[in-house]
């Protein structure tokens, strides 16, 4: 079988061969997609600085195609692979809806897949959820040299959507993992064939490290990623204010540069959004309780969650976190809000669930977490992700995927 991937980041082995760096995404796909071309004939497409075709070895060919790129470019690429099967990941995207459109002038959507990831014209709707108007509208410095604002982003979320929705339209088969991406993509296209398959995680976390209460450190909080408004990290600054009045040793630990920087040009650069989080943190006295890691790979998520308390996801909107995943696979305490589709991948059995917005909630089960441990949790989580993010289960059931779309050409 051909298969060509459309995919938004380079994955570790094409990198290599192209001597840059891969970046800290894309680690979960790299397994799935090297899997496939060890028996099949692999063509690897992704956004690269110029446009490339490199040969990676006998069976995997890696095309490479800039920002500029429209169906045109797509169709060449269709014609002159003939792929019984192109795998597009992620549908928001401007190469996913060019692709959708290229597959549709050359008659072959009946042989493409779409997986979805985010949706972002769900994401668009509650970009800017919980944030005051007047810092929505509001301009930094960095802001104009950016040339965007909160409101601006929201904007152009909700324009990529126009696109995710006509590429959900143009294609006839999607690949999804939770009730709401499937509610999601549905209500686009009620015609779409739905098919469930979960994704992988990174390599690094199916060996045999646990989380042990006594190893990590009491009070420290892991959050994942702050630096955006989805994220929802302007939501619990209240609530870890709360939490440290009553435990001073409170630490809270994240991703990223550093929010409140000393420097005046620190400053300036800030975006709205960063602006009024560290405005915040100055207004609940968290500066000190606040350490920035700066970017990890996945050894170093996989060192912080095993040393950390427990992990928070306070999301405005997510679909399937890997995040949350990771942590389950180690048997960290997970503490979410209940929104997207998390709830089809964790529950008050393996985890604590929180309704968004509700302060009291999150006090109350990271206090809980803080104060003692629940071993069946612990366990729930542990038994539940192996079964969820199974390699050898995930790779069979795309397998059969691929398979009955060929089947129905």
């Amino acid at each position: 079988m051909k298969i060509m991937y459309l995919c938004n980041c380079l994955i570790p082995n094409v990198a290599k061969k192209l001597n840059v760096e891969a970046g800290v995404f894309g680690g979960w796909l790299s397994e799935t997609i090297n899997a496939f071309a060890k028996d099949n004939e692999v063509v690897f497409m992704c956004p690269y600085k110029e446009k490339v075709e490199v040969k990676i070895d006998d069976n995997f060919t890696f095309v490479g195609f800039t920002a500029k790129e429209t169906e045109s470019f797509f169709e060449k690429e269709l014609n002159e692979y003939q792929p019984d099967i192109v795998h597009i990941w992620g549908s928001e995207f401007m190469h996913s809806y060019y692709m959708s459109e290229a597959l549709k002038n050359t008659n072959k959507t009946a042989n493409a897949v779409l997986s979805l990831q985010g949706i972002i014209s769900e994401i668009a709707k509650v970009y800017d959820y919980g944030i005051p108007k007047r810092v929505v509208r509001a301009w930094t410095f960095g802001d104009i040299f950016r040339r965007t604002n909160i409101a601006k982003e929201k904007a152009e979320f909700l324009k990529r959507g126009e696109y995710e929705k006509k590429a959900i339209k143009n294609l006839k088969n999607v690949i999804g993992r939770t009730q709401w991406d499937k509610n999601a993509v549905k209500k686009i296209n009620p015609a779409i064939i739905y098919y469930k398959c979960a994704e992988s995680l990174r390599n690094t976390f199916y060996d045999d490290a646990s989380w042990e209460r006594a190893k990590c450190e009491s009070g420290r909080i892991f959050i994942c990623q702050i630096s955006y408004p989805i994220k929802g990290f302007h939501l619990v600054l209240p609530v870890l204010a709360k939490l440290k009045k009553e435990y001073p040793f409170l630490k809270i630990v994240t991703t990223g540069k550093s929010f409140t920087p000393d420097s005046l040009i620190g400053k300036l650069k800030q975006s709205s959004y960063q602006k009024y989080i560290r405005k915040s943190i100055i207004k609940y006295k968290l500066r000190d309780n606040i350490e920035y890691l700066g970017t990890l790979d996945a050894e170093g998520i996989k060192r912080q969650l095993l040393k950390s308390n427990l992990l928070l996801s306070p999301s405005v909107i997510e679909n399937s976190p890997n995040s949350i995943g990771e942590a389950m696979m180690l048997g960290v305490p997970v503490v979410s809000s209940n929104v997207g589709g998390v709830s089809s991948i964790i529950s008050n059995r393996e985890g604590y669930m929180y309704c968004l917005g509700d302060e009291d909630d999150i006090f109350e089960i990271v206090k809980g977490i803080i104060l003692s441990e629940d071993k069946n949790k612990h366990n729930a989580a542990k038994h539940r992700a192996t079964i969820q993010y199974n390699i050898e289960d995930i790779k069979q059931t795309l397998g059969e995927i691929y398979t009955d779309i060929s089947v129905k050409q």
